[in-house]
């Protein structure tokens, strides 16, 4: 795999003592992880958005039994 990056970054990261590759993954496992989450949500839409009208009509499951 070929990376390139702006001359200008990789000075700045350079003086304040980065390690870029290090850097770039951590950077993609956030990314990774934030999209993986997006593609979750959306997958299951349908069902929570379900879930969360059954709960709002018939209230939670065992309510009757939890005292607040």
């Amino acid at each position: 795999m070929n990376l390139r990056i702006r001359r200008s970054l990789k000075e700045k990261a350079k003086c304040l003592g980065l390690n870029l590759s290090q850097t770039l993954e951590a950077s993609l496992e956030q990314e990774i992880s934030r999209r993986e989450q997006e593609a979750w949500l959306a997958d299951n839409r349908g069902a929570i958005e379900a879930y969360n009208k059954h709960i709002e009509q018939h209230g939670a499951a065992l309510s009757a039994y939890r005292s607040f």
